[in-house]
């Protein structure tokens, strides 16, 4: 089984993963995890990429679709894996036909209002010292900007601001239109409202992944 997340920045994609992840014990794997720990095994890939960001270049698609594939191709993924964040454009979407998958594939696409992203997104803060992320208004620390988990103060990244947040959106528009048409076609799509709480969105992708892998059996 393959699952495919699409969806804007913020919209859920990476916490509904970890969720079918641990409910079907099936690894997911989002592209920038991936970047992050090549780069830090200073892999040939890695390394590649590490030159790309250190000098403030995107990193190219083919490189981000080797590093997929190779994360891929190996036996944890024999029942399945979900992508997170990948495929970003048209590009990578056709480069999903030669990466292996078994029956059944299911592309989702999380849908949500552009206003409540942008507040979502902005009220999101990050531990700097053991990188747990948090939510002010989902997922709030239990002290007030204090984390959970070390105590360290959090912080908003940059790329959490609202003028970035709305820039990144407008991105992220005009590549995943594409991208809904083409899995629209395939009859992969599937479009689920991401403006409900996370166990209503949770419950409604477990339901439909019932029925797809009943189907094939």
């Amino acid at each position: 089984m393959r699952i495919i997340f699409l969806g804007p920045p913020g919209s859920g994609k990476g916490t509904q993963a970890e969720l079918l992840a641990k409910e079907y014990k099936i690894p997911k794997f989002s592209v920038g995890d991936i970047l992050r720990e090549e780069v830090n095994k200073k892999t040939p890939l890695g390394l590649k990429a590490k030159e790309k960001m250190e000098r403030g270049e995107l990193v190219d698609d083919e490189l981000i679709i080797e590093l997929v594939k190779n994360r891929v191709e190996n036996n944890e993924c024999v029942e399945g894996y979900i992508l997170d964040g990948f495929p970003r454009n048209m590009n990578q979407a056709l480069s999903l036909n030669s990466i292996p998958y078994k029956d059944p594939e299911i592309v989702i696409n999380l849908i949500i209002d552009r206003e409540k992203l942008i507040k979502r997104l902005s009220s999101r803060r990050v531990c700097p010292n053991c990188g747990v992320t948090y939510n002010l208004i989902t997922n709030p620390p239990i002290k007030n900007n204090k984390c959970d988990e070390c105590g360290n103060y959090l912080i908003q990244r940059e790329d959490d601001k609202e003028e970035v947040i709305r820039k990144r959106y407008e991105i992220w528009e005009e590549n995943n239109l594409r991208m809904q048409e083409y899995f629209s076609y395939k009859k992969k799509l599937w479009n689920v409202d991401g403006n409900r709480e996370i166990e209503m969105i949770f419950s409604e992708i477990c339901s439909k992944i019932k029925n797809l892998t009943h189907d094939n059996l």
